[in-house]
């Protein structure tokens, strides 16, 4: 948080994933956002709610999963590998979209996505992205 960190994710599939995210948002500032990643089923947006998570990360595109995290006031960022999901993500309220896997999708991609993407679409690929190449992410829009 002193680095500047403004996100953290706790994967619902690690140990003690909704306590975690329990104490991590009781402790750090509130304008740093926690949440989970892995949310795989509206169920478990009902749960990262409950622990006091504000953010929803998905490894996929899950209509359900969207709707319900709007429905509870929450950040939705589900996964998209194709613009065909991204647009469906979009439409179902999602706020952004994680472009994943992003080995998949390298810059080039995402220059191409962000030329049919609303201008405003917050586009963050996971997966890949390292030192070496986060700039040319970066230039190519994300």
């Amino acid at each position: 948080v002193a680095a500047g960190i403004r996100i953290v994710e706790v994967p619902l599939n690690s140990p003690q994933a909704l306590e975690s995210i329990r104490l991590l948002a009781a402790s750090l500032p509130e304008e740093v956002v926690v949440g989970a990643g892995t949310v795989l089923v509206s169920n478990d947006v009902d749960r990262v709610a409950e622990a006091g998570g504000a953010l929803v990360v998905s490894p996929n595109m899950d209509e359900e999963v969207i709707k319900r995290t709007k429905a509870l006031g929450l950040i939705s960022l589900p996964g998209v590998a194709t613009p065909t999901e991204a647009f469906a993500a979009l439409r179902h309220g999602a706020d952004g979209l994680k472009a994943f896997p992003g080995e998949q999708l390298p810059p080039k991609i995402i220059k191409a996505w962000r030329a049919v993407l609303p201008k405003d679409t917050c586009l963050l690929p996971v997966g890949g992205v390292t030192t070496d190449n986060m700039l040319a992410y970066w230039t190519a829009g994300a």
